[in-house]
């Protein structure tokens, strides 16, 4: 029962991950060069496909930290007055672009000095031209 539960759970965090990735099990299987039967396979709780649920989810788990990364540099290049309106609308709409976490945690560092160095390569990015 415990390997049941503990496949569940991990398959209801790959779930997760795929939808706030915008991606399918065809798509997954495509990316990871997998047969789409093995994937549905494990992601119904295979015990067999322990491993190949084990390297999905490590392969989603680090395609979000990318994408995390990359909405975060694009947000710091923004000002703060832009952050905290894009902010408000992510609270009043759930259509936004931007989560409220992200928005929160790129205003809370707003004078980290790497976010300090992102929009100071952007100004200068703009003076050149």
């Amino acid at each position: 029962m415990f390997f049941f539960k503990q496949n569940y759970e991990q398959i209801q965090e790959i779930q997760h991950i795929l939808e706030k990735c915008n991606l399918n099990i065809k798509d997954l299987s495509e990316t990871l060069d997998l047969n789409e039967k093995d994937v549905n396979r494990a992601m119904s709780g295979s015990i067999k496909q322990k491993v190949l649920l084990d390297k999905i989810q490590n392969y989603l788990l680090d395609l979000l930290k990318t994408r995390e990364s990359e909405t975060r540099n694009e947000l710091a290049k923004k000002s703060l007055a832009e952050l905290h309106f894009l902010l408000d609308y992510a609270k009043e709409n759930s259509d936004s672009k931007y989560d409220s976490i992200t928005l929160n945690y790129v205003i809370s560092n707003y004078y980290n000095l790497e976010y300090v160095s992102l929009r100071n390569n952007r100004e200068g990015e703009e003076n050149e031209i």
